[in-house]
């Protein structure tokens, strides 16, 4: 029994020992970086290294700064038509971006928004006054179909007159088509044209 309770106690000296022996090293490495910091700061150092922590928000920033677009890049070019309230998207190759950071990029395109950027693909918008140039009336003209763009004062001009015959449209059609059907976008217009062929 004596040598249960010797044991026992042995060994919670032991562990009292060594939870000591933690708090006294810890306590003298702050001290120690506590003295190594006031020391660097009186001397004039500045260094990175002395303080541990890291400012995770500016290596976020830093890291995405370092973002450039490879060749392969495709830029996305949104304009939105205050008076029409359509908007024109536009997909071309980044070429002339190849390399380029975000700052860059917004450099050369410095009245334009940088909706997305990363280094296979870049979208800008852009906010612009009157319509848009998508804006057409189909029409009959010398037994073909007609396709007109509509300008700022609602003026019809004449883009293409296409080989489409109304020939064998039917009446109701041929009728539509005598006044001017208003279509709004390619996607439309090509869908209308698609019906009459």
């Amino acid at each position: 029994m004596k040598k249960l309770i010797l044991i026992s106690l042995g060994s919670i000296l032991v562990v009292a020992g060594i939870i000591a022996g933690c708090f006294v090293t810890i306590n003298s490495k702050d001290k120690r970086n506590t003295s190594i910091n006031e020391l660097a700061k009186e001397k004039g150092v500045e260094d990175d290294c002395i303080d541990e922590e890291i400012d995770l928000e500016y290596a976020i920033s830093a890291s995405k700064q370092e973002i450039k677009i490879s060749p392969n890049a495709v830029l996305l070019i949104e304009k939105c038509y205050n008076q029409c309230g359509h908007t024109t998207k536009e997909y071309v190759e980044a070429t002339n971006l190849v390399n380029k950071t975000k700052e860059e990029v917004q450099e050369i395109y410095s009245d334009w928004e940088i909706k997305h950027f990363s280094e296979k693909d870049i979208n800008i918008i852009k906010a612009f006054e009157g319509i848009c140039n998508e804006h057409y009336v189909v029409k009959e003209k010398d037994g073909n179909i007609a396709i007109y763009y509509l300008d700022s004062n609602e003026e019809k001009n004449l883009l293409e007159i296409t080989e489409i015959s109304t020939e064998y449209l039917p009446k109701e059609d041929l009728e539509l088509l005598k006044i001017g059907v208003r279509v709004n976008g390619k996607e439309e217009l090509n869908a209308m044209l698609e019906d009459y062929e």
